[in-house]
C-alpha cells in the first residue's frame, strides 16, 4: 500500500512538471543557450559515511531564459554516482521566478548496494536587489535501495521523504560571488530530511570565461531533533568554463 502511494505521489508531481510540454515551443525554449562544464576535486574528512578522502566530480550545464538542465558524475573509492536535473520556469519575471524541476540520482556502492533517488519539485527564485538572489527548492523525495546481500528476500527498500534547498547568492565587487546554502540534499549527496548540510562558497569569474570557486560544507545528522550531531566536512575546489 505504501509503495503504491509513493509511486502515485511521484507520478502526480512528475505529471505537473511536464503538463505544459505540449504548449511549449521547443525551438524558442532552447534558443541561445549558455553552456558550461566544470570539474571539481573535493577533500572529505571521512568522519561520516564517505568512503574516501579524495573525490572527483564533473558537471555539464545547459541554460536558456526559461530552461535549465545539467548532468554530472562523481567518482571516489568504492562509489560512483550519476546525477541529472531539469528545470522549467513557467513564471519568469526579472525579480521573481517560479518553476518545476525533476532531479534523478543513481549511486553504486561497490559490492554493497545501488540506490535510485527521484525528486520532483518546485523552485522559487527571488531577486530583491541586483546584488542578491534567493533560491528555494522543495521536492518530494523517493529513495529506492537494493542491498546485494539481501536482494533475494528484500529486492528493494524504499523511503518517502521531502527535500529542500535554500540558497542566497551575493554579487560582490571585482567579479567575486559569495553563496550560502542550507539544504537536505546536494548534487552528489542524498540523505533523508533529518541530515542537512551548510555550505559556504566563494567564486571568482575571469574575463576569459572561467569561474574558479571554493566551497566548504559541514554536514549534520538528526539535525531537527535533540540528538543532533556533527557528521563530517567536505572542501571543494572547482573550475568552470563557459561558452
Amino acid at each position: 500500500m505504501k509503495r503504491g502511494v509513493s509511486f502515485f505521489i511521484l507520478f502526480f508531481l512528475t505529471s505537473v512538471l511536464f503538463a505544459k510540454i505540449p504548449e511549449i515551443n521547443l525551438k524558442e525554449l532552447f534558443k541561445d543557450p549558455a553552456q558550461s562544464t566544470e570539474a571539481m576535486l573535493s577533500l572529505n574528512t571521512m568522519e561520516g559515511f564517505s568512503s574516501a578522502h579524495w573525490i572527483f566530480s564533473s558537471v555539464y550545464n545547459f541554460q536558456t531564459s526559461d530552461f535549465f538542465a545539467c548532468a554530472g558524475i562523481e567518482g571516489k573509492y568504492g562509489k560512483f554516482q550519476l546525477t541529472m536535473d531539469a528545470l522549467y520556469w513557467f513564471f519568469n519575471h526579472p525579480s521573481l521566478k517560479l518553476g518545476a524541476n525533476f532531479n534523478y540520482n543513481f549511486a553504486l556502492f561497490a559490492k554493497y548496494s545501488t540506490c535510485n533517488n527521484f525528486l520532483p519539485g518546485v523552485v522559487l527564485e527571488w531577486v530583491p536587489e541586483k546584488w542578491l538572489t534567493i533560491d528555494f527548492n522543495a521536492a518530494y523525495f523517493l529513495k529506492l535501495r537494493n542491498i546485494f546481500a539481501m536482494s533475494d528476500t528484500h529486492p528493494v527498500f524504499y523511503n518517502n521523504s521531502v527535500a529542500f534547498i535554500l540558497r542566497s547568492t551575493f554579487s560582490l565587487p571585482k567579479n567575486f560571488t559569495l553563496s550560502m546554502q542550507f539544504a537536505s540534499i546536494e548534487p552528489f549527496h542524498y540523505m533523508l530530511f533529518c541530515a542537512p548540510s551548510f555550505t559556504l562558497g566563494i567564486m571568482y569569474s575571469t574575463k576569459q570565461n572561467y569561474d574558479i570557486f571554493v566551497n566548504a560544507t559541514v554536514r549534520y545528522i538528526d539535525f531537527f531533533t535533540n540528538s543532533s550531531h556533527y557528521e563530517e566536512s567536505q572542501y571543494t575546489l572547482g573550475v568552470r568554463y563557459k561558452w
